[in-house]
């Protein structure tokens, strides 16, 4: 992931900017990226998530989704999203196929648990 300015100040200056500028995909990226760097995972996924709608076509957003949803233990939403970062192509492509390796070497959870709680 992108190492962008972190801490609380960071993370209230994108919601902020998010607020003013609801259809800014870098402030949803900044936004995810600085939830990430606070571990608030739940936070960093919804911004992610959100920059997914925002411009589909962008492979970086889906990848980092899907680094949080394998930290989640959500290996299943991870893989897909991972995948589809790879599909886009672009210039990290070779990033989105190092995010999807890791995600595949995970360990499959056992029959009977339920994932990403």
């Amino acid at each position: 992931m992108d190492q962008l300015p972190a801490g609380d100040d960071a993370a209230t200056g994108y919601a902020t900017a998010m607020k003013r500028w609801p259809q800014s995909y870098a402030a949803c990226m900044g936004l995810g990226n600085s939830r990430y760097s606070l571990h608030d995972l739940a936070g960093a996924a919804e911004a992610f998530r959100r920059a997914t709608l925002l411009e589909p076509k962008n492979g970086m957003a889906f990848n980092n989704l899907a680094q949080v949803f394998a930290e989640q233990g959500k290996r299943k939403e991870a893989l897909a999203m991972a995948q589809r970062a790879v599909e886009l192509g672009g210039p990290l492509l070779e990033n989105f196929r190092q995010t999807l390796g890791k995600i595949k070497a995970m360990p499959t959870p056992r029959s009977g648990r339920k994932q990403g709680k």
